[in-house]
């Protein structure tokens, strides 16, 4: 799969910046360093592109089915920036602006030197804030693929893909070959979370409920009896499972509510999905998640080292800075910067030189 290259211009954080996706693409670094506002952009220039064989387009920058919520077009505009903002995908230039003509809260959005494809796919997008465990949740026979960006139709999508075909490449081992959904989403359940399955139960005509099922304990509870990682996690595995060829998911903090082991596990996951033709961008504060990315290269031939990148951000000098990081076939980062997932070194320094000093 091509790198996409994406490129923003006055938008937000970023005076301008040039970034290339691959095929899983992580962003980390510091909190307000620019992660969600690229996340953002790429969210606004999807919108956009549904559109983009019009003119003078007016884009909404309030969009619930994307989690956007964008403020007024004068918190969009980089302070150093003009009174525009330019989003570039594979050379694909959109070019948003306020103007006296749209209403506030709306952006005029033209398009210039328009690909017929952006190298994105269909895009699907998991925000950070997505639902916990609920006793009850709409049942609708009809979503077959969207569990939505908070992940609220999840239990649906569940219940209407049970015999749904996931090939091999997608399975937790590809021996097992083609399968049907319920059997490939219960193998990665059970690798995060061990001994544990999941089934939708319909409760009525337009309800239903997630299930949860120990086998060691050879008993079920409802999603509420069980805590928050099942429920956070759910989306990001039947999202990545039912999604199709050079599709594009975009997942914010996917270590949410995980312990260490589950959140490498999930990483581990990402890794096998984005080497079955899926596109990943992953938003992650979680070294265990990267671990995992680095454990599916060193120990496996699932995924090659060069599909990988990681973009470290930070706001040194009071200007967005990027470092790209690379895994070798060994599993070796190509670099360090500072803070990046070196804390534990930082406070082990810490506490070893407070000891020492007081002797």
């Amino acid at each position: 799969m091509n790198k996409v290259k994406i490129q923003l211009r006055s938008f937000k954080c970023f005076e301008d910046i040039t970034l290339h996706l691959n095929n899983i693409t992580f962003l980390t670094g510091a909190n307000a360093t620019g992660k969600s506002s690229l996340i953002q952009a790429l969210l606004l220039a999807d919108s956009a592109l549904i559109e983009m064989r019009k003119e003078d387009v007016k884009i909404p920058l309030y969009d619930p089915q994307r989690a956007l919520d964008l403020g007024k077009v004068d918190n969009l505009i980089n302070e150093k920036g003009k009174d525009e903002v330019k989003i570039n995908i594979n050379d694909t230039e959109l070019e948003f602006r306020g103007a006296d003509e749209v209403p506030d809260g709306y952006l005029l959005m033209r398009c210039n030197n328009i690909k017929p494809e952006s190298g994105l796919g269909h895009i699907s997008y998991l925000n950070a804030e997505r639902i916990g465990p609920r006793r009850e949740t709409e049942l609708d026979k009809t979503i077959k693929k969207d569990c939505g960006c908070h992940g609220d139709h999840t239990a649906s999508v569940i219940y209407n893909n049970e015999f749904t075909k996931i090939p091999s490449e997608k399975c937790y081992a590809a021996e097992m070959g083609e399968t049907n959904f319920r059997i490939a989403l219960d193998t990665w359940i059970r690798l995060i979370f061990p001994n544990i399955t999941v089934r939708v139960s319909a409760t009525g005509s337009t309800k239903c409920q997630i299930i949860v099922n120990n086998e060691n304990l050879i008993i079920e509870n409802i999603a509420t009896n069980v805590g928050f990682g099942i429920s956070y996690i759910l989306p990001i595995l039947v999202t990545c499972l039912l999604a199709g060829n050079k599709d594009t998911i975009i997942i914010e903090n996917p270590e949410a509510h995980l312990h260490a082991k589950a959140q490498s596990n999930i990483g581990y996951f990402l890794g096998v999905m984005a080497s079955s033709g899926l596109r990943i961008i992953v938003e992650t504060h979680s070294e265990h998640i990267i671990n995992g990315i680095r454990r599916v290269i060193a120990c496996s031939d699932i995924l090659k080292p060069e599909s990988v990148t990681i973009y470290y951000f930070d706001a040194e000098g009071g200007r967005i800075q990027e470092t790209e990081i690379s895994i070798d076939k060994e599993g070796n980062l190509s670099r360090f910067p500072v803070d990046f997932f070196d804390q534990q070194r930082q406070d082990s320094k810490a506490i070893f030189e407070y000891l020492y000093n007081r002797q």
